[in-house]
């Protein structure tokens, strides 16, 4: 083997470790969503009657914060398992160079996607010129895509 399809190899399977360990630590919260769900909804109408309305709703508040953020994970996990562990998995030892690398990059390509993803939208709001913000977009696009977009904007 030559020392580049070695690296690639070794990235492959670094790269498979890493989500392997992702995977397997959120696994767990997908099976205890349900059962999240329900003590959490269970708690809060307990709370409920127990503090007044009030603090009761605070608390189904917080219970539905809580079945949100692991039904969040849930899917993030299977987000990774389907796009990032399963390409990787998929390699043999068959498998050529060419091969290995694109299933690499599909893999780092989700990641990519994903890591877009979670990054927060800025808190604060304000106008932007639209006209400016399409033209900009479409060269954007026109230059990534290598053709031409005609924008046709209304008065």
């Amino acid at each position: 083997m030559d020392p580049l399809q070695i690296v690639i190899v070794f990235a492959a399977l670094l790269l498979g470790g890493v989500v392997g360990l992702l995977v397997g630590r959120s696994s767990g919260r997908i099976a205890a969503l349900e059962e999240g769900r329900e003590s959490g909804l269970e708690e809060a109408s307990e709370s409920a009657r127990a503090q007044g309305y009030e603090e009761g709703v605070d608390a189904a508040r917080r219970g539905e914060r809580e079945v949100a953020l692991r039904e969040a994970i849930g899917r993030v996990s299977s987000f990774l398992h389907s796009q990032v562990r399963a390409p990787l998995a998929g390699a043999t030892e068959e498998s050529d160079e060419g091969e290995l690398r694109e299933r690499i990059q599909r893999a780092l390509g989700s990641l990519e996607d994903l890591d877009f993803f979670i990054q927060e939208a800025g808190t604060t709001r304000e106008g932007a010129d639209l006209t400016k913000l399409a033209q900009s977009v479409s060269r954007e696009f026109a230059a990534d895509h290598d053709v031409g977009v005609r924008l046709l904007m209304g008065q």
